[in-house]
């Protein structure tokens, strides 16, 4: 007879969105806030302090610890006695308010956000566009709306990216090649300096100028960066795509490309270029695809949230990144895959610029 179960894995993917929600709901109802600052506790102490529903709240607390997110355990080991709960250390590292290391704002955003834009993937596999305007009914495109200035917006939008920043690109970045010989760094699009201060950090002599927004730059100081804040790092706003660049010998661009069209990134790369001093460098933080498109996961899940809010937005290959690099002037192309969620690409600017279509 046909075996006519299915297979557990699958069955786990079709409803991977109820453990996303599970941590959701812990990071919502400061469950693993509750946990760092009085645990470990009973479902009963956390639903009575926090004023949830004791059933409710046991279920999701032994939900969390079934997906390792909290630690379970009986007093003196007794199964009969009542469980006590408490945050893994990865919770207590990411997922409560305080922790340097929080992504708290992206679980949060998750919530808020990608659910509701995730929900129309549909319509972006048949339309090949963005579905930021269909989710939310915004007038222009998401960072036109973030450079207007709407503190609504933009402050949680940065809250996510900081987060987000701390944990994937500084790392990346950090662990990615011998940066020593820069001095005039311009970190492109760098939002709340994560990058530039970690940078700073390790290479005391760097000077490094954060170029973004005007209303991202207004906003910066209300993050704590997990380095000591530097004077060596600087924060200028501007448009990347209209106003002057800060000349340098070294540009980072730290998950700016796959938020851009082929056409814009051409923009970028060609000013890029433009304001890199003889002999400059490029060091682009991303998250890459292995060449055959098979993962990592997370690429696939970046991938897919650009596909869902820029115009044009997608992950690369280190190939993919390599042509486009050499399309547009650099060479000596080196890839650092970081073991963590973003990867690097250096690049140093070629003598002679690429002609495309007899332009320089």
């Amino acid at each position: 007879m046909e075996n006519c179960s299915i297979d557990k894995t699958l069955w786990s993917h079709i409803n991977g969105y109820l453990s996303t929600q599970f941590i959701v709901t812990g990071c919502d109802l400061q469950i693993f806030d509750k946990l760092e600052s009085d645990g470990p506790l009973t479902a009963r102490q956390v639903a009575t302090e926090l004023e949830l529903d004791l059933t409710a709240t046991e279920s999701l607390l032994n939900a969390l610890n079934g997906i390792n997110v909290l630690l379970k355990k009986h007093k003196g080991g007794d199964q009969e006695t009542e469980a006590i709960f408490s945050n893994s250390v990865q919770a207590s590292k990411h997922l409560t308010t305080a922790a340097p290391l929080s992504v708290k704002a992206c679980v949060l955003s998750v919530k808020e956000f990608n659910y509701k834009l995730a929900a129309n993937m549909s319509h972006l596999v048949k339309e090949g566009k963005p579905q930021v305007k269909r989710t939310y009914g915004f007038p222009a495109a998401l960072y036109d709306m973030i450079a207007m200035g709407d503190p609504k917006l933009t402050i949680p939008f940065m809250a996510g990216m900081h987060g987000l920043a701390n944990v994937s690109q500084r790392e990346a970045a950090l662990k990615s090649f011998d940066l020593s010989k820069h001095r005039k760094v311009c970190d492109l699009g760098g939002g709340t300096g994560a990058v530039a201060y970690g940078l700073a950090a390790r290479y005391p002599n760097m000077e490094i100028t954060v170029f973004d927004l005007p209303s991202v730059v207004a906003c910066h100081d209300c993050f704590k960066p997990i380095d000591p804040k530097s004077s060596n790092v600087t924060f200028q706003g501007g448009d990347f795509f209209k106003d002057k660049l800060p000349e340098s010998d070294l540009f980072i661009l730290s998950n700016i490309i796959h938020n851009w069209s082929e056409e814009r990134i051409s923009e970028i790369l060609k000013r890029v270029r433009s304001n890199l001093l003889p002999g400059g460098e490029i060091l682009i933080v991303e998250a890459l695809y292995e060449d055959d498109k098979s993962g990592p996961a997370n690429t696939h899940i970046f991938n897919f949230m650009m596909m869902l809010t820029f115009e044009g937005g997608r992950q690369r290959s280190a190939a993919e990144m390599k042509e486009l690099l050499e399309r547009h002037g650099f060479g000596e192309f080196q890839v650092q895959k970081s073991g963590g969620l973003s990867d690097s690409v250096f690049a140093v600017k070629a003598s002679t610029p690429v002609i495309e279509n007899g332009n320089a």
